[in-house]
């Protein structure tokens, strides 16, 4: 009901080439598309050259013109995946349907007084107020819409919209509703991506949000000095069906590191339709910027491989755990897998 299965975040970086995209666009083996893979595509930055943050920067007009000019530039983003899907589509023939497009909308900050004139009318826009918000968020939405429809992308169709601040506590519900206003407004359809439980992670659908997919943040456990436990996996999928939410799979900074291959492996293991689920579920898929290329381009097996195991999991077959079984007993006997719930609190004796 997403309108996409499985969706690839592409960070903002210096060049980015039809080549560069070729890895998202189809599974690549020896330089040759086997495969359609990714079908649709998440643009977004976390700063602009101002320095400041998508999220919680005090960002203004320079600063979300900057995101456009970017995507929209020649022979990159937009255009290199255009490109890309259209090598691809020489060999494995046209895709199944367009590749839908999201692009990212930067955190409006209410302090922003002196945003920049937006519509021509000779005064800088206020987003303390309630019509300068909407005159932004329609100005951005409309120049997204017009550049895209300008240039008649033969592969690309724009989905909608992406709320980039990853948390909306109170006081940014009515930010959120502005923009889902805006976004809808325009006949499109608005994603949002908030860290595992982030503020309001659960009242998406009530800020007018249409899809939301979870992150587990299981993958970056080093940036957490160890306090995610290995259940956070089936934790997150839980709550995010119980919240009619999807799950983002995410592939560790370190994917030069081999443990970072474990880590991958267990969000594609654990996504089985035996296991949690969330393999049938509308995925995003957080790569970094350029660890995807550099998995299907290395000279190292294992990293191949792990571009491999991704390829296999979206094209919806099974990844087999990499955690090893157990052996027991002098007859090297199978130690039966613990299921989810085996586990209890230790009692006091």
């Amino acid at each position: 009901t997403a309108g996409f299965p499985h969706c690839a975040l592409i960070y903002d970086r210096g060049q980015r080439t039809a080549a560069d995209l070729a890895p998202y666009i189809a599974e690549m083996v020896n330089g040759t598309p086997r495969a359609w893979l990714f079908d649709a595509f998440l643009f977004l930055m976390s700063q602009t050259p101002s320095g400041r943050s998508t999220t919680q920067g005090a960002t203004r007009q320079a600063d979300w013109q900057y995101h456009l000019d970017r995507w929209f530039g020649a022979d990159r983003d937009l255009a290199a995946l255009d490109a890309a899907t259209a090598d691809a589509a020489k060999i494995l023939g046209a895709p199944p349907q367009r590749r839908r497009i999201m692009l990212s909308i930067p955190h409006p900050d209410h302090s922003v007084e002196d945003f920049g004139d937006v519509d021509g009318d000779g005064r800088s826009e206020n987003l303390s107020t309630e019509t300068g918000l909407d005159t932004v968020l329609a100005w951005y939405v409309g120049q997204a819409r017009q550049r895209f429809e300008a240039v008649g992308f033969a592969h690309l169709e724009l989905w909608g919209f992406y709320w980039m601040h990853e948390t909306i506590p109170p006081a940014d519900e009515g930010l959120t509703r502005a923009a889902a206003k805006a976004v809808h407004d325009a006949g499109y359809a608005l994603l949002w991506i908030p860290w595992f439980k982030a503020e309001g992670w659960d009242r998406w659908q009530a800020v007018g949000i249409d899809v939301a997919i979870m992150q587990p943040n299981y993958a970056f456990v080093s940036l957490h000095e160890g306090r995610i436990r290995r259940d956070r996996l089936r934790l997150n999928a839980n709550l995010a069906q119980t919240h009619g939410m999807g799950v983002e799979v995410e592939l560790p900074m370190a994917c030069n590191d081999p443990a970072a291959a474990f880590y991958l492996r267990r969000y594609l293991a654990a996504g089985a339709a035996e296991r949690y689920g969330y393999q049938q579920a509308a995925t995003a898929y957080y790569l970094g910027r350029d660890n995807l290329e550099r998995l299907c381009m290395s000279n190292e097996t294992w990293q191949r491989d792990l571009y491999t195991a991704l390829a296999t999991y979206v094209h919806g077959g099974t990844v087999p755990d990499p955690d090893p079984i157990c052996a027991w007993g002098d007859r090297g006997q199978e130690l039966p897998r613990l299921q989810d719930g085996d586990l209890q609190q230790p009692t006091a004796t």
